[in-house]
C-alpha cells in the first residue's frame, strides 16, 4: 500500500529513546506540560498533548528524526547525547 509505513516494534517499544528522553527532561527540572509549550513555540502546527507526550517517553509512539531533534532542542542538547541501544539490550527487548 502506497505511503504506508512499516513500524519496527521491540519489546513492545516503538521508540527505543523514550526513556532517555524522560531522563533529560527530569534532569533539565521540567514537567512534560513545559516541554509541551516549548515545542509548541517552536514547532508550528504540531498541536502535541500530554497524553501523546508521555506515550514518547514510554517509548509507545513513533518519533520522527525532526521530532526527536525539536524535543531534544528544548533541553538544550543535540543528538549526541543519546545513547544507541547496544545488540545485546535489542536481542533481551525482542525477546520480551
Amino acid at each position: 500500500m502506497a505511503g504506508r509505513q512499516s513500524v519496527t516494534i521491540i519489546g513492545g517499544k516503538k521508540n527505543l529513546f523514550g526513556p532517555q528522553i524522560e531522563a533529560l527532561r527530569r534532569s533539565k527540572g521540567l514537567t512534560q506540560a513545559q516541554v509541551i509549550a516549548q515545542l509548541g513555540l517552536n514547532v508550528p502546527r504540531w498541536d502535541l498533548s500530554e497524553d501523546t507526550y508521555a506515550h514518547i517517553e514510554k517509548g509507545r509512539r513513533m518519533l520522527t528524526d525532526s521530532e526527536l531533534v525539536a524535543i531534544l532542542h528544548v533541553f538544550g542538547v543535540g543528538l549526541e547525547v543519546l545513547k544507541m541501544p547496544t545488540r545485546k539490550k535489542v536481542q533481551r527487548l525482542r525477546s520480551k
